[in-house]
């Protein structure tokens, strides 16, 4: 019990650290033309860098196609990339869903989408991640663009867009990549593996109160 009670002590002093140093990664702008380029689904690699100790991924912005109405969103997760995974869900697990409400002009006004359950990556884990509206779309950036984006504590790579009616299926499209923001917190060090896993508990806790 006693050590139970100093690991929360040890982990409550990490979680509010956490909580407090939120960073973000962007990539670019939807691509202008045929209404923002919507498609049903996204996909993107998320890395954590192997030199810190991790993080929580913890919301999403980004521009939807229609602004009009209420619309369902599912995220998809996968350990290791979504490369060769694009097509079979099993190896996937629905990690969080959300019913948001549209807003004008949705291309400037992204929607955030923040996690009920924040996505953990320890120190140079990769987590697929699929993104995909059940009704309207994602929008995206094409042509030839940028697929890859990195800062010192997070990596992104995206190609690739999905059409269709649910997750999983329609037809690919690539080039296309993630156009918007991960939201994220680092766990600060020296955070061990039991602490990593405690923190994610509190953050957990402190967003559903």
């Amino acid at each position: 019990m006693h050590m139970s009670i100093a690991l929360l002590g040890l982990a409550v002093i990490a979680a509010p650290a956490a909580i407090t140093q939120a960073q973000s990664l962007t990539t670019n702008a939807p691509t202008a033309g045929l209404a923002g380029n919507p498609t049903s689904g996204i996909f993107l690699d998320l890395t954590a860098d192997a030199a810190g100790p991790g993080l929580f991924v913890t919301q999403f912005d980004m521009s939807i196609w229609s602004g009009d109405g209420t619309h369902t969103f599912e995220l998809w997760t996968k350990p290791g990339t979504y490369v060769g995974f694009d097509g079979n869900p099993g190896p996937w697990t629905l990690h969080d869903s959300f019913t948001v409400n549209g807003v004008a002009d949705p291309v400037n006004n992204p929607i955030s989408f923040v996690l009920n359950n924040p996505l953990a990556l320890m120190a140079g884990e990769t987590q697929g991640v699929y993104l995909v509206m059940l009704s309207g779309g994602v929008r995206y950036t094409s042509g030839s663009p940028q697929t890859f984006f990195s800062n010192d504590d997070l990596s992104l790579f995206s190609d690739l867009g999905q059409s269709g009616t649910g997750p999983f299926v329609g037809n690919n499209f690539t080039p296309r990549a993630f156009a918007g923001t991960v939201y994220y917190t680092p766990i600060p060090a020296p955070a061990t593996a039991g602490l990593f896993a405690l923190a994610a508990g509190l953050i957990q806790r402190r967003r559903a109160r």
